[in-house]
């Protein structure tokens, strides 16, 4: 067989492939390992006793909140030291 017969085989019944069919199958299986993980540490550890009691878990939400704001503020500081190029207090 030539280079041009092999060519002209594989050109033929050229279908289109989906390209974002990688990017699904990739977010289905990080999805599903997420799912897997979060079960496996569940039946591990089990959950909180207290957790049903309204002021745990208030609790619980609003620390998980102040450290994501905390976080935020660390990183629009340090963002801003940057820009000014003067050096920031260290914290």
């Amino acid at each position: 067989m030539r280079t041009d017969d092999l060519v002209a085989m594989l050109s033929t019944n050229v279908e289109r492939v989906d390209r974002w069919q990688f990017v699904r199958t990739l977010g289905a299986a990080i999805l599903i390992g997420a799912a897997t993980a979060f079960a496996a540490v569940l039946l591990a550890l089990g959950t909180r006793n207290d957790l049903p009691n309204p002021t745990i878990a208030m609790h619980v939400a609003l620390k998980m909140r102040g450290s994501r704001l905390r976080n935020s503020r660390v990183r629009a500081a340090s963002e801003e030291c940057r820009l000014r190029w003067s050096p920031c207090p260290s914290s």
